[in-house]
């Protein structure tokens, strides 16, 4: 799915009927005058990561996320409230607006819907990786007899692929890997598509969303209406805080 990302001037307003995603990269520096928006749990949680750059992506993700869901709400990020279920899946109190997140590197991509769920995965596609065992871990028998034929370059960008759409449904889902995601066997496509799975008894879209060629990215969300897919770049993290500022 060919995906065109373009920057806002003015925040936008997200409808019944859109999806919207933003994407943002990691920054060499974070603003110390951000680092407010991040509560005492937060930057205890950050002060256990090793490396700095894990602790720029941390605190990035978090405030971007804080930043945005105080934009769309019209409320200062210091109000917002989360809840977790069971899995640990995060979720606004008492609000109607969903969303979800994935990083990976130094990019951040976040997806915003409301009233029903989304799950969103991005991966950097690395060729290190034991292809061969994770396929046999995460796909579905039909799945790996169609990767296996493929060539060495194919089954990279066809595993990511799959991997990401497989990700995105188990996160809308609010299950994450407690979900036995050998068993969802998903249609041999780059395009968007539809499935009916057991979970709610209802059809789920499947979105492979194009990002950068390093890069696999997909969303997932209940196939309740159609809808149109919005995609902005976040690129100036402090112009949203401080719009927040003023609108409040």
């Amino acid at each position: 799915m060919i995906t065109t990302w373009h920057t806002p001037t003015i925040f936008p307003i997200l409808s019944s009927s859109q999806v919207h995603l933003w994407q943002l990269t990691v920054p060499i520096k974070v603003n110390v005058s951000l680092m407010s928006l991040l509560t005492d749990t937060e930057m205890q949680t950050a002060k256990r990561f090793k490396f700095e750059q894990d602790r720029r992506r941390f605190f990035t993700t978090k405030i971007g996320l804080k930043i945005l869901l105080a934009q769309y709400l019209n409320i200062a990020p210091q109000k917002l409230k989360f809840v977790t279920n069971a899995y640990g899946k995060p979720a606004l109190e008492n609000q109607s607006l969903q969303f979800n997140l994935s990083h990976t590197k130094n990019n951040i991509l976040y997806a915003f819907y409301t009233h029903f769920p989304i799950g969103v995965d991005l991966e950097y596609m690395r060729k290190d990786l034991d292809f061969e065992g994770m396929a046999n871990l995460v796909f579905h028998p039909t799945e790996i007899k169609k990767w296996s034929n493929l060539d060495k370059n194919q089954k990279i960008d066809a595993f990511f692929q799959l991997w990401t759409l497989k990700e995105a449904y188990i996160k809308a889902i609010g299950q994450g890997f407690s979900y036995p995601v050998k068993t969802l066997a998903l249609p041999d496509t780059d395009c968007p598509f539809s499935l009916l799975t057991k979970e709610n008894n209802y059809y789920w879209s499947f979105y492979p969303i194009t990002v950068d060629q390093a890069f696999k990215a997909a969303i997932t969300l209940p196939s309740q209406t159609s809808v149109t897919i919005h995609c902005f770049t976040f690129e100036n993290i402090e112009k949203w805080h401080q719009a927040t500022h003023c609108a409040i």
